[in-house]
This record gives structure tokens, C-alpha cells and sequence, in this order.
């Protein structure tokens, strides 16, 4: 059966696609296909999700947004999925060229995080040309206050600044470190992404980090923290962060040729 790739269209069905292949992959996604279809639709990110198709029925999607740290943009790709019994048919590294190539022409990279046992995804992405670095990253979780609960306060000895324009922003403590808060909406959830927590960094960064996420109303936070730093990991074991494990970083710079 012929397999055809295509980038997201305004369709409800297709956004039912998509979570239909990722239920069958990993049953983690909490959008309905109304909520899924209204982050497609968003301007709020710059973004691109990519479709394949067999008989008009999805059988895999990846999932792209640009991010914004300092003069630095990439372009993440965030969600790669194939349905099981569509694996083994070139779709994962197709998805992974296309959305590639979709890159805004401000990004000077494209990104992705992939789990070290993960062995079919790291193959797909080295296929289309990505490379990875020696260090390993450990990636931990910590949900933002829910419900009725009020918005916490960050600590009064750190600043965050937004960069002009764009859903990041710089968090700092004096004399204690910075790190960038990179906002997200993906497939799975809303969260906020922590980069350059490191031995160096004040706790406070990380409460300021879980306040402000409340405050943008995101789901949750997520920190990239480097797996041979046990004084970082330490700090975000203590706050009741979740580890979802090792991940290698996986880059290719842009624009992707022919």
C-alpha cells in the first residue's frame, strides 16, 4: 500500500489521526482532537507537523516548533511516531527529512532529544544526516501547581527577563547562575523548558522557573540537566522532580541540503 507524506492541514480528522498513532505508540497525550487541532492552528509558536498517510488513514506524524534562546533559533523536532504496524518501512526517517527541510530560515540548527535505548528514532535522524555529542543529559519533570491553587511568587533575589518578541525568557540570581525558560506546546503538554541548570545554579532558579510556568498557565516544567553533574541533579531530585531518564542531544545545522 502506497505511502504519502503531507504537512498538517486544518482537519479535525487528521489531528485524530494523530493522537490515534500516538495512543498506539505511547497513550500519553491528554488533547482531545478539538485541543490538538487548536494548537496546530496557533500562531503562538512557530511550528510544523508532518503526516504520513496510507489509505488515507495516518500512520505517523513528527511534530516541529522553532525555539528562541538569546540570537539563537532552533527548530526542534520534538515527536517522532510511527504505528507499529507501520515500522520498518523508511516512514520515521522521511518524517524526519521533511520536517527538517521545514525549518523557518531564521533557525541556524535543528534539534532533537532522543532517549538512549531508543535505538530506532537515533537511527531514523543519523539517516537524514544528524550527529550527536559525547554528553549524556538526564530529563526531569515537575508538574506546576493545577487547579484552583494560586500562582506561587518567584524568589525575590531572581529577575526574569523575556526576550523581545518571543516565548522565552532569561532567568537569573546574582552571583548564582542563569538559565533560559523556553516555552512549549506540544502533542503531549504545555510546559515550560529549563536549559543551563548546572553545580553552579541556585535552587531559587528552579522555584522561579515552576512560578513562572503557573503564571503562563503551562502544565509543567521540564529541565535539561547534564547527566554527569550530580550536584545539579542533587538540587532537582530534592525540589520532586521526575527523571524520564539519559537522552543524547542529536543536531543537524540548516538549512538541510538536498
Amino acid at each position: 500500500m502506497a505511502i504519502t507524506y503531507k504537512r498538517f492541514v486544518d482537519s479535525i480528522d487528521d489531528a485524530a489521526g494523530v493522537l490515534e498513532v500516538e495512543a498506539a505508540c505511547w497513550n500519553e497525550a491528554t488533547r482531545s482532537p478539538q485541543s490538538l487541532l487548536e494548537l496546530f492552528r496557533s500562531t503562538e509558536q512557530v511550528q510544523a507537523c508532518w503526516l504520513a498517510q496510507a489509505a488515507g488513514q495516518v500512520v505517523g506524524f513528527m511534530h516541529a516548533f522553532a525555539t528562541f534562546d538569546g540570537g539563537l533559533t532552533t527548530w526542534e523536532l520534538d515527536l517522532l511516531a510511527v504505528h507499529p504496524d507501520w515500522r520498518r518501512r523508511g516512514i520515521a526517517t522521511e518524517l524526519v527529512r521533511r520536517a527538517t527541510r521545514d525549518a523557518p530560515s531564521s533557525a541556524a540548527r535543528a534539534r532533537t532529544m532522543i532517549a538512549t535505548d531508543n535505538i530506532p528514532s537515533a537511527k531514523a535522524f543519523q539517516r537524514v544526516g544528524y550527529d550527536t555529542d559525547a554528553g549524556l543529559s538526564r530529563i526531569y519533570v515537575l508538574d506546576t501547581p493545577g487547579g484552583d491553587a494560586p500562582s506561587p511568587e518567584w524568589p525575590p533575589e531572581v529577575t526574569i527577563a523575556q526576550q523581545p518578541g518571543k516565548p522565552s525568557w532569561v532567568a537569573a540570581a546574582a552571583g548564582h547562575g542563569r538559565v533560559s525558560l523556553l516555552a512549549v506546546r506540544t502533542v503531549l503538554y504545555d510546559g515550560l523548558w529549563v536549559e543551563g541548570f548546572a553545580r553552579d545554579t541556585s535552587p531559587a532558579l528552579l522555584a522561579a522557573a515552576l512560578a513562572h510556568a503557573a503564571q503562563q498557565g503551562l502544565d509543567l516544567v521540564g529541565l535539561i540537566v547534564p547527566a554527569s553533574d550530580p550536584a545539579a541533579i542533587s538540587v532537582v531530585q530534592a525540589a520532586g522532580c521526575e527523571s524520564l531518564g539519559d537522552y543524547l542531544t542529536w543536531t543537524h545545522p540548516l538549512p538541510l541540503p538536498d
